[in-house]
């Protein structure tokens, strides 16, 4: 049986997206000017030229969550593509 399958309050997470395209390596920065986006989001596309830019794309989401004591949460993601990473409050979550 799939995990997903055995709760009955499972959010999809797809609203409230930005997205800001950094140069390659970039740190994560406060200052970087976010702009709202629609998820599934590739932003690659935007340059058919060069489908293969070497770029660091960062997107945040905003979100509240109530601890539930005796329950794990869990955060899936589908379609995200290579050298990907996740942080949670500012620590990486997974990769």
């Amino acid at each position: 049986m799939d995990i997903c399958e055995t709760y009955s309050d499972r959010k999809l997470f797809c609203n409230d997206w930005e997205f800001y395209k950094a140069a390659f390596g970039s740190d994560y920065s406060e200052d970087f000017a976010f702009k709202p986006v629609d998820i599934p989001h590739d932003w690659l596309i935007y340059n058919t030229n060069d489908l293969y830019e070497t770029s660091t794309g960062w997107y945040k989401k905003n979100f509240s969550y109530q601890k539930k004591e005796g329950i794990r949460t869990f955060i899936r993601f589908d379609g995200v593509y290579m050298d990907s990473k996740v942080y949670v409050n500012g620590a990486l979550a997974g990769e």
